[in-house]
Formats: C-alpha cells, structure tokens, sequence
C-alpha cells in the first residue's frame, strides 16, 4: 500500500498552518518521539524511517497527520487554522556589534496590524 509520508520539517509546517502557534511544533514532535510530551492527551509518532544522504530520518504518514489534527482540534478549540503570525517591533542599532543573547531591547508598543 502506498502512503504519502512527510519529514519532520514539514509536518511542523503543516501543523503550524492547520493548528496555529499554539506549540513550538518542531520540537513538540521531536518531545513526542522520546516519548517526553503530548498535546491535548494526544501523540504524533512517525510512521517509519527513511534513509537520506547521512542517516535515518523518522517520517510521519498523511493518514496520522490528519488524525491527529482532527483530535487536537476537538479537544483544543483555540487550535485554529490561519492564525496572524504574532511579532513584536523593536529597534536595532546596525552598529551593535554583541552576539544575540546580549543584545537585549525594549519592545515598541504598536497597534496590532496584518502580518506581511
């Protein structure tokens, strides 16, 4: 039997766009995998392994995708498709030179508009 089947990287996108930010979903799947989270009760494990250029990549089926989905959605009704991505405004000095993790700003209050 053939079946569609999605890399990690993907399935974060689709869950993204079909449950909205309501996880980090990268790494709630990698959690899922070691067995460390679930979401609502409910767990996305992957269908099987394929081989790539260096290694085994686990991969999720279509069939499992939806699934889940349809139960997160039932269980979590702020799970909801086509959520405006939320950011923030700061401002940046081009002439600062420090790594990110000392580079702290301040936010800048904005009204809320449509993301680009």
């Amino acid at each position: 039997m053939k079946t569609k089947v999605y890399p990690p990287a993907e399935v974060a996108h689709i869950l993204r766009q079909l449950l909205g930010p309501i996880r980090a979903w990268g790494n709630a799947l990698q959690d899922m995998r070691r067995g460390k989270t679930d979401i609502c009760g409910c767990v996305l494990l992957p269908a099987c392994r394929i081989r790539d250029a260096r290694a085994w990549r686990p991969y999720y089926a279509a069939s499992d995708i939806a699934a889940f989905v349809k139960t997160v959605r039932c269980a979590n009704p702020e799970a909801l498709p086509s959520v405006i991505p939320h950011f923030d405004v700061v401002e940046i000095d081009p002439a600062d030179c420090r790594g990110w993790s000392k580079r702290k700003l301040k936010v800048i209050p904005t009204t809320p508009v449509a993301a680009i």
